[in-house]
């Protein structure tokens, strides 16, 4: 199963990669296969870029369970432990999540999805929006760093990571953690548009297939995904 509008030979990668920590073993399998499922129930053409994803050249590469770090690749999680081995070396990260993830460890496990942006910080500059959950560790760590509730003006050159309890549970309660007081689908893809930066690689984790109630967060992930390889498109300057 493909993603609507992927080609054979596009200069944009589509992967899915349905890792997880150990944690909640089995809730993620069906994820990026459920993602794609639902794209085709949505239409390709964007109404924020104005532009068809039949027209923007980029390839689904099916599914692994060992990514690797790539430019210009967007991955289907999955949990948030993904992105610990996705970004690629010397990228900005905007970190979007109710959680801020900056445990050393969580349950036991170092390289838990709690402790995904413990590991970032160390070699990125992370930049995280929709945060409205944390431990008073994680505040002593996050108040030294670029962080809001909500989302913010930014600019620069970024790998995305979205996992789907940024949002609020109204349009997303197909998530293990959900925070009340997330942000909006139309907040997002507004901001998303209207931002000047450079999405040179990007993630979509945390969607659980069979916590969801009418596909509501599935259909907003895919549409989610949409949107970034439009985003993504344009700064390589796609026709």
């Amino acid at each position: 199963m493909e993603f609507p509008g992927s080609v054979k030979s596009g200069g944009i990668k589509l992967v899915g990669a349905p890792v997880h920590d150990g944690d909640h073993p089995g809730l993620f399998d069906l994820a990026p296969d459920g993602i794609r499922e639902l794209a085709r129930e949505i239409e390709t053409f964007s109404p924020y870029f104005l532009r068809d994803l039949a027209d923007i050249g980029f390839s689904d590469l099916g599914n692994t369970m060992d990514p690797q770090p790539h430019l210009f690749t967007v991955f289907l999680g999955g949990d948030h432990s993904l992105t610990q081995k996705t970004v690629p070396p010397g990228v900005d990260v905007l970190y979007l999540d109710a959680h801020a993830d900056l445990l050393e460890s969580f349950r036991g496990n170092p390289r838990s999805h709690a402790t995904t942006a413990h590991h970032l910080v160390r070699d990125h500059r992370v930049v995280f929006m929709g945060v409205r959950s944390f431990t008073g560790e994680e505040w002593s760590i996050l108040k030294h760093r670029e962080w809001s509730e909500g989302l913010e003006d930014v600019s620069g050159r970024f790998y995305l990571s979205v996992d789907m309890d940024v949002f609020d549970p109204s349009h997303a309660p197909g998530v293990i953690y959900p925070e009340p007081g997330g942000i909006t689908p139309k907040e997002f893809f507004s901001w998303l548009r209207d931002q000047e930066i450079e999405i040179v690689g990007a993630d979509v984790v945390e969607y659980v297939p069979s916590l969801d109630v009418r596909n509501l967060t599935g259909v907003l992930a895919a549409k989610v995904v949409r949107e970034i390889l439009m985003k993504m498109a344009l700064n390589r300057g796609s026709r």
